[in-house]
């Protein structure tokens, strides 16, 4: 059973109410103890904002614990390694050795743990510079496709977010899949992370639950993902209408070289103002960059 605080902090952006902080440790509680939860919040209530704090308080703590688990397997007590009979040396060495490998493995994950922080912690710095150029450059208000690429800054090939969207990127290319699948698979999963999935009926409802993200203390790694018929930049795919036709003539434009070339690399609450913005036939793909990142 679990017991909270009279205020537990779920770093709500605004003072809540009881029926948010209600909402909120329901939410926590059903995280904690698993399983599947269904609840129900009158409209005009904050459930999203609500919903996004309880959610990431329980990912923090969750991290937390795990973590904590780890360094106490690291430093533990050894003396329970010994603990068989002077007689019994080989069952003694086997328990060392099942021990030590345990502490390892821990070890390993703790090293892999505080690799990716670092590397979070640069990319966080870096974006932030980012930002702090393009602010001194103010850019005259024009949407031609060149003052719209003049704003994306070129990736350096040491920076962290190269990988969100490699210019020849082809989601549809079996042979990448194909060489992705069989590239490392160990360090695949030792750089596995919790992941938490928000499902909506529309897009509309995405894009508004990731901007209610921002408003947090939080500022988690997310992207709303989506089909072409959502996230397509290019004026004559999306006419189209259908998504089956969108998916045909936006691999008939890559196979000729006139689709993804280029990439649009966006952060913060103004991605759907940029996206918007370079819709019109400027080669900078949204669709592509999400997918990546899903990736």
């Amino acid at each position: 059973m679990l017991c909270f605080a009279a205020v537990m902090d779920f770093g709500f952006p605004y003072e809540a109410y009881s029926i948010q902080n209600d909402l909120m440790q329901s939410l926590y509680r059903c995280f904690e103890e698993g399983g599947v939860g269904i609840f129900e919040s009158p409209t005009g209530t904050g459930k999203s904002l609500s919903i996004i704090c309880a959610t990431l308080s329980w990912l923090r703590d969750h991290e937390l614990k795990k973590r904590a688990q780890l360094e106490q397997t690291v430093h533990k007590d050894k003396n329970d390694e010994n603990k068989a009979d002077d007689d019994d040396w080989i069952g003694a060495y086997r328990k060392k050795l099942d021990a030590s490998k345990v502490v390892d493995e821990a070890a390993k994950q703790l090293a892999t743990l505080d690799k990716v922080a670092a590397r979070l912690k640069e990319a966080r710095t870096k974006t932030s510079d980012s930002r702090h150029r393009k602010m001194k450059r103010k850019a005259p208000n024009n949407d031609s496709a060149d003052r719209i690429a003049d704003e994306v800054p070129p990736l350096s090939d040491d920076d962290p977010d190269k990988d969100i969207a490699p210019v020849d990127y082809n989601s549809d290319d079996d042979a990448a899949e194909k060489r992705a699948q069989s590239a490392k698979p160990e360090e695949e999963e030792k750089l596995s992370c919790t992941k938490i999935f928000y499902c909506s009926r529309t897009h509309s409802q995405l894009e508004q639950f990731a901007q209610e993200i921002q408003k947090t203390k939080f500022l988690p790694r997310a992207v709303t993902l989506g089909s072409r018929q959502a996230l397509c930049v290019n004026d004559a795919v999306r006419r189209l209408g259908s998504v089956q036709l969108m998916n045909e003539r936006c691999l008939e434009m890559k196979e000729k070289g006139a689709s993804t070339n280029k990439v649009v690399v966006m952060t913060g609450d103004d991605d759907k103002k940029k996206v918007q913005r370079t819709r019109g036939g400027v080669c900078k793909c949204e669709y592509y960059r999400s997918e990546a990142m899903e990736d």
